[in-house]
Formats: structure tokens, C-alpha cells, sequence
């Protein structure tokens, strides 16, 4: 979501799910992203279980506990317009009703 594209685009169908499968490496993350921000990707793409951090520990990590509390987000039609599209016009990355 922080790019507007999946991990691994460069990729097309079944060499995808082989690099998937099969890499050790991670997606690239996104150098706009703060450090704390890449810290949280980084642990959420562990890739052997007893490194990967629980919700419960990942709630705890400062990029999380730094955020803008949800009742200051901007939830007006233009605010979720800017959300919802990015900035190379590409589709919306969430649908809502």
C-alpha cells in the first residue's frame, strides 16, 4: 500500500509465486517511509516464524503507537478521495460504501 503496487510487480504470474515461495529476500520498502515505518515492514515480512513479532507486539511498536489517532484522520468525501487514489492516478487502494 505504501507504493500502490504489490510486492514483486516486476514479476507476472507464476514467477511471482516463485519468488515468493522461494526467496529469501525481501520486498524493497520504500525509502519515503520514516524509520520507524521500514522497522515495522521489516518485521512484519519476517520470513521464519520465531523472528516474526505477534499483533500483540506489533500494536506496541512506535510507528504504531506514534500515528495520528483515527478521530483526526481526515473521513470527509475529499479527504478519502486522497486517500483512496494515488498519486499516478492509478486505481483506489480501498473500496468503501
Amino acid at each position: 500500500m505504501a507504493t500502490a503496487q504489490p510486492p514483486w510487480s516486476q514479476y507476472e504470474g507464476v514467477a511471482a509465486m516463485f519468488k515468493i515461495g522461494n526467496s529469501k529476500e525481501l520486498p524493497a520498502i520504500p525509502d519515503h517511509l520514516s524509520e520507524e515505518g521500514k522497522n515495522f515492514v521489516k518485521l512484519c515480512l519476517q520470513i521464519n516464524l520465531v523472528n516474526r513479532p505477534t499483533a500483540t507486539q506489533l500494536l506496541e511498536h512506535p510507528f504504531l503507537k506514534n500515528a495520528a489517532p483515527l478521530e483526526k484522520l481526515d473521513h470527509s468525501a475529499e479527504g478519502m478521495e486522497v486517500l483512496l487514489s494515488s498519486a499516478n492516478g492509478s486505481r483506489p487502494l480501498v473500496c468503501t460504501t
